[in-house]
């Protein structure tokens, strides 16, 4: 199993002239362990209005070229703070639209093995929800998506792997290579601990019986609960994984992931995602999209390898907003 998985990693950088955010921060972290390049990249998506400009567009183009520069600029000074650390970090901003689709575009061009974006900012009243750019990362990209919704640098962080090795659901048999491969080469490299879960179905406990006027307790004996252990002891061996803790939990996945990062204090919560296309739409499973929105740890999503391309490849440019439709005089 490779302990060093990433070779490139890509930062999602929503406003290069805002303050670094904690997903620079945490990147460049992963980097330095790793060994890894990081690429610090902005999509310029900004509407640019053709009403401004002449007929033959050279001041759109200085427009376009000035405005890259200042992002690229800005792009510089945060990338000279991380490259001090020893990391190796270039920069690029692009035209190109929606977001998502620019950042994901970026990505396969340089052949990225991770993506990093920051979570959405969030208000005091408002929940953990996404923004939709982080949120069609994650739904979108064949690549891990790491989205931080965490500003604490990490120190020895608890990497927690949600696995599912009776593949229910349809998922695919080496997913869970993949979450527990990852886990274990986060948690080494960061020197952290590793921990895995797994929800299963069926029953827990004890039954009761009287027994010549007693009630006597017989352990509860649960083939799902059997099965399921089975399954995980086979998965962490092919693995030699030997995380520091394994919990089977006997309640619905959602639950069990959820409570598990809780229990544990989990900075980073590594799962599967599997793809479902819909009428209109490519969505994930239903665990993957509960815990995705409620869980508070930085979170690492995984596709099956053969995730495949859904979004255009081809660079679409500045976003043009459509020209000014003047009415006639009236006589």
């Amino acid at each position: 199993m490779s302990r060093n998985p990433m070779r490139r990693i890509l930062v999602a950088i929503k406003d290069p002239t805002a303050p670094p955010p904690p997903s620079i921060t945490k990147a460049a972290q992963l980097a330095g362990a790793w060994g890894a390049e990081l690429v610090l990249f902005h999509a310029i998506d900004v509407p640019l209005c053709p009403d401004a400009y002449s007929d033959d567009n050279r001041d759109l183009a200085e427009d376009e070229d000035s405005i890259r520069t200042h992002f690229l600029h800005n792009l510089t000074a945060q990338a000279a703070q991380i490259r001090d650390r020893g990391v190796s970090v270039s920069v690029a901003a692009e035209w190109d639209y929606p977001a998502h689709e620019a950042v994901l575009r970026h990505a396969q061009r340089i052949d990225a093995d991770l993506i990093v974006t920051e979570r959405h900012a969030q208000g005091a009243s408002t929940s953990w929800g996404l923004h939709t750019t982080d949120w069609e990362l994650l739904r979108l990209s064949p690549k891990p998506v790491l989205l931080v919704k965490n500003a604490r640098p990490y120190e020895r962080p608890v990497v927690l792997a949600a696995v599912d090795p009776l593949h229910r659901h349809a998922k695919p048999a080496d997913l869970d290579t993949q979450i527990g491969a990852l886990a274990a080469s986060l948690s080494t490299a960061l020197q952290g601990t590793c921990h895995v879960v797994n929800a299963v179905g069926g029953t827990a406990g004890l039954s009761f019986e009287q027994i010549a006027g007693a009630t006597v307790a017989t352990p509860v004996v649960d083939p799902e609960r059997a099965r399921a252990q089975e399954a995980l002891d086979q998965l962490l061996q092919s693995l030699q994984l030997a995380p520091q803790s394994v919990q089977l939990k006997v309640v619905p996945p959602t639950e069990a992931i959820l409570e598990s990062t809780r229990q544990l204090h989990a900075s980073i919560l590594v799962m599967g995602a599997v793809a479902r296309s819909g009428l209109k739409r490519l969505i994930i499973g239903n665990t993957a999209e509960k815990v995705i929105d409620q869980v508070i740890c930085d979170l690492l999503v995984v596709k099956p390898k053969r995730f495949g391309i859904h979004f255009p490849r081809r660079v679409r440019g500045a976003q043009m907003l459509p020209p000014t439709i003047t009415a006639p005089p009236l006589r």
